[in-house]
């Protein structure tokens, strides 16, 4: 009689509760500690640390008895806490303020799915032993005997009205669950001392059914925290769909910021629902939508993006499928390791061109390229800096920012030989850079010959100009001589200034002599 009159006062109240909920924003109710989609429904801060409705063809339904609720309990080290009036988001202290927990109710999967999380925080100088767990007498609308099914894989379990309502409880083998330890079904007034048990049935008909999840003897090291989810959410789900990812394998290997990354594979439903689709999540971040079946689910190919914003080094990516009903397969996981990647770019200091390496994955090496060429010098190696005082290795030095490698040249030189054509000898000149010019000290010297310059050719043709020729490689040069005798002109292209005083000398012994014999000839007539 008396559980009798409380469900009566409980129906009541519960009608209230809906057709408040119905009539008003529901941010203005319950501020901060609520929030509510198309399908469901939330509200935080209540004697028990949570309650949860869904809309079912337009009505809100609600799921415990009274809607009083759920419960939850906290064991640390075997000491156990009831958790009462959580505000969302906000830490609330137990334990002599030692164990610090957190309740975060959230709307996702579009709206179809409430999560809920809590972390714990210890607070203490030791180790602790926690165990944390919901529990609540089960009601679906109007059904207070509500049957309860497990799902095939025991990932979890689904509450009907016995028509259309059912609300799904998702423990395992999904993104954004922390795996339960333990989930019950059973007469509801065990459910407080059985919030710890894993039931063995895989359904529970006939009787007022009550339900707990827990998660049981986590350690939680000082200072260090735990965070723990489950999903619960409405919709005629009686199996799941599942998800293989049949490329990549393992792993998507080696990824850059910003880039596309495709994944294939197959999604089987039971009810073989339109439009179901395929989400990809990296780390614990929010779902990204990444294909969308128009008909039956089948084979599928999806690209996954990588963000620009994400660290460098090994994240996880978790795929899985969720059908038009809202249910969601098991999920499936594979690594990728985000890396940097930079150009390395060849400076080749005035000779040929070098095409540049892009897209070179940070703490690589880069390849040895063709040596560059460059008229008139041999190419030195490559370095690291434009001064030219640091080798590159190819061989281990590793690429880590973009880079610039500076090609280092050494000028060729070349010997000038001397042809005197009779004259005196004249050592070579060495060691004069490619495209340099030149001098020499003296002029050669050759009897009864006045010297008349040097030439590029054994035909006196083309004169070497001493200012503006230059030397492109090994030369020989041909002195050209002119009798003394000779009234021919030679042009001045010794090489060097120190033979023009003597040229002065000879031509004034020559005016003076000839002015004597003019002299003489006119005195002897």
């Amino acid at each position: 009689m008396k559980k009798i009159i409380g469900k009566f006062i409980g129906t009541i109240f519960s009608v209230c509760l809906t057709l408040t909920l119905l009539l008003t924003n529901v941010t203005e109710v319950f501020a901060a500690d609520n929030e509510q989609s198309s399908y469901m429904q939330y509200w935080t801060n209540i004697e028990g640390s949570f309650n949860i409705q869904g809309n079912v063809d337009g009505q809100w339904i609600q799921t415990t008895y009274g809607n009083y609720g759920y419960g939850t309990r906290l064991l640390v080290d075997g000491t156990s806490y009831e958790l009462n009036y959580l505000q969302n988001g906000a830490e609330k202290l137990y334990n002599n303020d030692m164990t610090g927990i957190t309740q975060n109710l959230s709307l996702v999967n579009n709206g179809r799915y409430v999560k809920i999380q809590y972390v714990v925080r210890n607070l203490s100088e030791n180790p602790q032993t926690v165990s944390l767990g919901s529990y609540s007498d089960v009601k679906i609308g109007g059904n207070d005997y509500a049957p309860i099914y497990s799902f095939d894989d025991w990932s979890g379990f689904y509450m009907t009205d016995g028509n259309s309502a059912q609300f799904n409880f998702i423990g395992k083998n999904a993104y954004g669950v922390t795996d339960v330890d333990t989930y019950w079904y059973g007469v509801y007034w065990d459910n407080y001392p059985s919030t710890f048990t894993q039931v063995s049935s895989p359904s529970l008909t006939g009787t007022d059914s009550g339900m707990a999840f827990s998660w049981k003897d986590r350690i939680i090291a000082p200072g260090e925290s735990m965070t723990l989810s489950v999903l619960m959410g409405v919709g005629n789900v009686n199996k799941a769909p599942s998800i293989a990812v049949t490329a990549p394998e393992t792993s998507f290997g080696d990824v850059v910021k910003g880039g596309g990354y495709e994944f294939n594979g197959a999604v089987s439903d039971y009810e073989n629902s339109v439009n179901s689709r395929i989400y990809y999540a990296i780390d614990e971040g929010e779902p990204v939508l990444a294909y969308t079946f128009d008909d039956a689910p089948g084979a599928f190919s999806a690209e996954m993006l990588v963000p620009s914003e994400i660290s460098t080094g090994t994240h996880t990516v978790t795929i899985y499928a969720q059908d038009s009903d809202g249910a969601i397969s098991s999920s499936v996981s594979r690594d990728m390791n985000v890396i940097e990647i930079y150009d390395v770019t060849f400076v080749s200091n005035g000779g040929s061109a070098v095409d540049s390496v892009t897209d070179l994955p940070s703490g690589n090496t880069v390849s040895k390229p063709e040596d560059p060429t460059k008229t008139g010098y041999t190419f030195a190696g490559w370095y690291k800096d434009a001064e030219l005082t640091l080798p590159w290795t190819f061989g281990t030095d590793t690429v880590t920012a973009d880079t610039n490698i500076y090609a280092k040249w050494i000028q060729q030189t070349f010997s000038v030989n001397f042809n005197t054509n009779g004259g005196n000898t004249l050592e070579p000149v060495q060691g004069i850079g490619y495209g340099s010019t030149f001098s020499l000290s003296a002029a050669p010297a050759r009897t009864g010959y006045q010297f008349g310059g040097w030439y590029k050719d054994t035909a006196f043709t083309q004169v070497w100009n001493f200012t503006t020729d230059t030397v492109s490689s090994d030369t020989t040069l041909y002195a050209r001589w002119l009798p003394l005798a000779s009234s021919e002109t030679a042009p001045v292209n010794t090489g060097d200034t120190a033979n023009i005083i003597p040229c002065i000398l000879m031509l004034l012994v020559a005016l003076i002599a000839g002015f004597y014999s003019v002299r003489r000839i006119f005195s002897i007539r």
